[in-house]
């Protein structure tokens, strides 16, 4: 699956701004990962693509000064045996499996993902092209079509007995596909207890140039579409843009909610997949790539803080365990105003920046609603 934008050709600099002189615009087509592993996105306009991988002089995209780019990409990179809470994702076809995705855990039962990772998209064309502006989420799988597991390489086989299946499919906001590509998955039981999760970045939106590093079980050649399902990591990579800077840039094929880099090397497969800051905490949500697996288009996690804590509260009671510490430094804290808590204590601690009117007043609304419930679970 393609996207492509109806707005004004677009174009990002190869290299950071500088005052003496003007950015060279890149030109060449972007793409991405998407359901099924093969299909992909891209971000382009009027024939002008949003990014690429290199200008004409063959100078490769924005190596963030002091920061290098990655060379051991996850195309070609090596087996990742450590960071056991990144998970592969697949769909149950009866005797076999499709891996398709990638997704973090984030609580013993709970995957943040790619919402194209469990659901398909309407106003594609036989090439799986859609617009960026008009595209759309279908409904999501059934949730029990849905398998994660944190082995480091993906079992062919569904009845494996290190996947677990979907008990509930959870998304947020417009049916839009950009700037909207967030799901969450609770599963019906905890996996493995060698698998340890990955605490999201809530509360701070990325940094021009932050480093990160990528996981995931997408391709390991980029000529080789059987080549995915093994865990890969990949270090080294910069935030480019985040939030208004990559709308300008992008000219509104990125969205408020999103950001991107042009080192990283995300691939087919590795949708969903996270990136890590050199905390370990997932700030990013593998969206959409470039044909030679080095650029990428991430969600921005903290523009879903409500959303993603509501869940978490939701998947704790569904597992028996208590709420997660990330989850509960989340809350807003309550208060005696009317109906036990303030609205607008929880309006201005979420944070609003990609989000709708609409989806923050939902956002806040459902937090609101967990906030004394988790709490008394807590105290329990």
């Amino acid at each position: 699956m393609r996207l492509e934008s109806n707005r004004a050709p677009l174009g990002l600099p190869c290299s950071p701004p500088n005052p003496c002189s003007p950015p060279s615009p890149c030109a060449a087509p972007v793409r991405n990962g998407g359901v099924g592993g093969r299909a992909r996105f891209a971000l382009a306009a009027a024939g002008c693509a949003w990014l690429v991988a290199a200008c004409g002089d063959g100078v490769p995209a924005w190596p963030a000064p002091g920061l290098g780019q990655a060379t051991q990409p996850i195309i070609g990179g090596s087996l990742d045996e450590a960071t056991t809470g990144v998970v592969g994702l697949a769909l149950d076809l009866g005797t076999r499996v499709a891996g398709h995705c990638s997704g973090t855990l984030i609580a013993p039962n709970l995957v943040l993902t790619a919402r194209h990772c469990v659901a398909l998209t309407e106003d594609a064309d036989a090439e799986g092209v859609v617009q960026c502006d008009t595209a759309e989420f279908e409904k999501t799988f059934p949730a029990r079509m849905l398998l994660a597991s944190p082995d480091p390489v993906r079992p062919t086989n569904p009845d494996d007995p290190s996947y677990v299946r979907g008990r509930e499919i959870r998304t947020l906001g417009d049916a839009q596909v950009c700037g909207f590509d967030i799901a969450l998955i609770i599963l019906e039981r905890a996996v493995p207890p060698t698998a340890v999760p990955i605490a999201p970045r809530l509360a701070l939106a990325p940094s021009d140039r932050e480093p990160f590093a990528t996981v995931g079980y997408g391709l390991t050649s980029v000529d080789d579409p059987t080549s995915d399902g093994t865990r890969q990591r990949a270090e080294g990579s910069a935030v480019r843009c985040s939030g208004e800077e990559c709308v300008s840039l992008s000219g509104g094929s990125i969205r408020s909610s999103e950001w991107a880099s042009v080192d990283a090397p995300i691939c087919s497969g590795d949708s969903g997949g996270p990136a890590l800051d050199e905390q370990g905490r997932v700030f990013g949500v593998a969206s959409r790539g470039d044909p030679n697996c080095e650029i990428a288009v991430f969600g921005d996690v903290s523009n879903w803080a409500p959303f993603i804590i509501d869940t978490a509260i939701d998947a704790a009671d569904a597992g028996d365990y208590s709420v997660p510490d990330w989850a509960l430094e989340g809350l807003p804290p309550a208060s005696e105003s009317a109906g036990g808590c303030s609205l607008a204590e929880a309006h201005a601690r979420a944070p609003a920046r990609g989000l709708s009117l609409l989806t923050m007043i939902v956002s806040a609304v459902w937090m609101l609603r967990r906030t004394l419930r988790a709490r008394g679970r807590l105290s329990a």
